[in-house]
């Protein structure tokens, strides 16, 4: 944790920041990019402390591309990307085949309450054979056999991210397994992870109050843009997905212009021409014309425009209140982000002191920035109020401390001490390879380099006073706010 430690150290002590950011410095010297002959962005940060890499492959796709109807197929796609392909995940794929054409067209009788009963029974003994064919879980066995830990993926409005990390020796081996998931999807096991998913919804949305609550707050604040539907999709949509909706959006988005891979660790050259000649093997360009791009997204439109509160019960006392801004490169992004630190931090923060700490109105104060980066989104601050505490009223205690007192607090003190914990929020990613290769990767599809993050933090800490004072006047004030209150 040497970064964190200097930076700790020049906070305390009000040295300047030069010295200390040496390090990032440092680290950017050494990174590599490679633009490969179908446009995917290897970017590569040698690092020979220890025999170890970690690799992160990031799709420039999420909710916000999904069509109407469609919504959760990136989240679904992620985890069919889990289920092999063609030759891992099975023991005989032209038998599979046959029969999962045929599964595919039971199925979807079956869901529409449209199948008779001989077809019930083909639709058992198809299911019965298929499953003695499935080799279960044998993707994520051979990453694991190559001594990967932290295998996982993940998907948001923007990105979807698959990652791990590796001994060094195994480099090119991932690369191939990877190449050959990303390139030869197979829809196995497509309803029972349905299923699964559908679950998960039930889990994290319908039968949770926060869940509820973020879905609905979410979906009211943006009237006109596809930020306002949730990564998971609705029952809806997941129920009516079909696998040739899964390999049709595969083939819209999963190509090398929409991708980037960062590898940070020690890699040696020749194993990084073998990558290359691996990752090179993605198409070019999207093999189905892509239903949506970023040139015909709707034009945002919120409810933002004037102060609103929504009262609603959704099984629990809690507030949820946001604030709308632009994104980076907007320099309103980085004056936000350091206003809403000084704010909701859950240990200096200017509510959390308040209204947890002195006054005890509230359990908690979180705040996040949803639904994604690539377009205008919002500042989400969540308080859980305590029993015996009126929602509404701790709600006029939040606007009260927010009018008369954020703008006497964004002090040269204050604006050190909240650049100090950010910046050691920074440090932390950049101890952290997995961490800092997914940062990286998105800099290069949001930004088209990795070398804007270095350009992100430099803006950051040349923030003065005046920058951040009409950011909080412009941002955090009522007029710019929706706020939705749960009252049981």
């Amino acid at each position: 944790m040497r970064i964190f430690k200097l930076l700790l150290f020049a906070f305390l002590f009000g040295q300047s920041y030069h010295e200390e950011t040496k390090f990032i410095e440092e680290f950017f010297k050494k990174i590599e990019i490679h633009t490969l002959r179908n446009g995917l962005r290897l970017v590569l940060v040698n690092q020979t402390h220890s025999p170890t890499f970690a690799g992160v492959i990031s799709v420039k796709v999420g909710s916000v591309d999904e069509s109407d109807g469609k919504k959760g197929i990136s989240h679904f796609l992620e985890h069919m990307a889990f289920k092999g392909t063609s030759e891992i995940g099975t023991t005989d794929f032209e038998t599979e085949k046959k029969l999962l054409d045929r599964l595919w067209k039971l199925e979807s009788k079956l869901m529409r309450l449209d199948i008779s009963d001989n077809e019930r029974q083909e639709l058992k003994e198809i299911r019965r054979k298929l499953r003695e064919l499935w080799r279960t879980e044998e993707f994520q066995a051979k990453l694991a056999d190559l001594g990967g830990i932290d295998i996982n993926a993940t998907t948001s409005a923007d990105f979807t991210k698959y990652f791990g990390r590796f001994p060094s020796e195994a480099l090119v081996e991932w690369a191939e397994l990877e190449v050959k998931r990303l390139t030869d999807l197979v829809p196995r096991q497509f309803f029972e992870e349905r299923r699964v998913i559908l679950e998960e919804r039930a889990m994290r949305i319908e039968n949770n109050p926060l869940g509820k609550m973020l879905e609905f707050f979410t979906f009211i604040s943006y009237e006109k843009h596809p930020y306002r539907y949730p990564v998971i999709g609705y029952r809806k949509d997941l129920e009516s997905l079909t696998p040739r909706d899964l390999l049709d959006f595969h083939s819209q988005f999963y190509f090398g212009k929409n991708m980037a891979v960062v590898l940070i660790g020690d890699i040696s050259k020749k194993d990084l021409l073998r990558v290359i000649s691996h990752f090179e093997k993605i198409p070019s360009n999207p093999r189905v014309p892509q239903v949506i791009q970023t040139s015909n997204i709707p034009q945002i439109e919120t409810r933002f425009k004037n102060h609103r509160e929504i009262v609603k019960n959704f099984g629990t006392k809690a507030i949820l209140v946001g604030f709308k801004k632009n994104v980076y490169p907007e320099i309103e992004d980085l004056c936000a982000s350091l206003i809403a630190r000084l704010l909701f931090d859950d240990k200096y923060g200017l509510v959390y002191k308040n209204l947890v700490q002195t006054r005890q109105l509230i359990a908690s104060v979180t705040y996040s920035e949803l639904p994604g980066v690539r377009y205008p989104n919002v500042i989400l601050v969540y308080m859980p109020v305590l029993k015996d505490q009126s929602v509404q009223g701790v709600t006029k205690e939040f606007w009260h401390l927010i009018e008369n007192e954020l703008y006497s607090a964004v002090t040269p003190e204050n604006i050190e001490l909240f650049k100090g914990l950010i910046l050691a929020d920074v440090a932390r990613i950049f101890e952290n390879r997995l961490e800092l290769a997914e940062w990286l990767s998105e800099s290069v599809l949001l930004y088209n380099s990795p070398f804007e993050i270095q350009k992100i933090i430099e803006k950051f800490l040349k923030l003065d006073a005046g920058e951040l004072n009409a950011c909080a006047r412009s941002i955090f004030r009522k007029e710019n706010s929706l706020v939705l209150i749960s009252e049981k």
